[in-house]
């Protein structure tokens, strides 16, 4: 047995034997649950992980779209299905994807398409869930982390790139939001969001709660937290 598979090995085995814990796994936003105001490393370098009851695990600019097959140029789905072969047997796992495709990529596949951005975001939405059915499938407890409220900063030297106006990106990722709750309820699946605690009276994001002004803060850990005890009673967030 080579060291990688034995590694695996013992990880299932410690697994086995551990309190119940929420395994977050997503793009950059996973980072979140890490418990630190900074990214966590990329996978499979193991996050830092500073809080009860949660554990990230940190994919990389992968696309909630690109999910659905494998050969991506992030390789999304063969990362993501490698994390969920190290969990225990009915696990909770929520997945973190959706922001990068509702901030740059939802918008330009409608226009190079020529299709009704509703289109777009309801089959962006259905690929995702489809790869969360597949998780189910596998016996874990499957639920998703909203996409939070676009960023207000654009500009061509900007890290994160922003495609349209603050009130197109918002609408897709609204749509986006509420289309995966719905289609999630269907399924059984949990549903984990604080967005309108993020955004003010008019629609717009509040500072304070962003690192970057496209990744939360550890501001918003506290309401979080209080949302996920109500959906993992048996995890301990102490």
């Amino acid at each position: 047995m080579n060291l990688y598979k034995l590694s695996f090995a013992w990880r299932r085995l410690c697994n086995l034997f551990s309190p119940p814990i929420l395994h977050c796994v997503g793009d950059s936003h996973a980072s979140f649950f890490g418990g630190e105001e900074s990214m966590q490393p990329t996978w499979p370098k193991k996050s830092r992980n500073r809080l009860t009851g949660f554990r990230c695990y940190r994919l990389g600019p992968v696309l909630a779209y690109s999910l659905q097959r494998e050969g991506s140029t992030s390789r999304g789905r063969e990362r993501l299905f490698e994390v969920i072969s190290t969990l225990p047997h009915g696990a909770s796992v929520l997945l973190c994807f959706g922001e990068i495709d509702c901030r740059a990529q939802l918008s330009k596949q409608a226009a190079k398409q020529n299709r009704p951005i509703e289109e777009i975001v309801d089959e962006c939405v259905a690929a995702y869930l489809s790869v969360g059915r597949e998780i189910a499938l596998l016996g874990f407890d499957v639920a998703y982390w909203q996409v939070p409220p676009p960023t207000l900063m654009v500009g061509d030297q900007w890290e994160f790139p922003a495609v349209g106006t603050y009130e197109e990106r918002l609408e897709i990722t609204c749509r986006f939001n509420s289309s995966l709750s719905a289609l999630a309820k269907t399924e059984g699946h949990k549903w984990i969001s604080i967005f309108e605690t993020l955004t003010n009276n008019e629609n717009r994001p509040q500072p304070h709660f962003f690192l970057d002004g496209v990744h939360l803060s550890q501001h918003a850990m506290p309401a979080t937290i209080m949302v996920v005890k109500e959906n993992f009673s048996e995890i301990d967030f102490s």
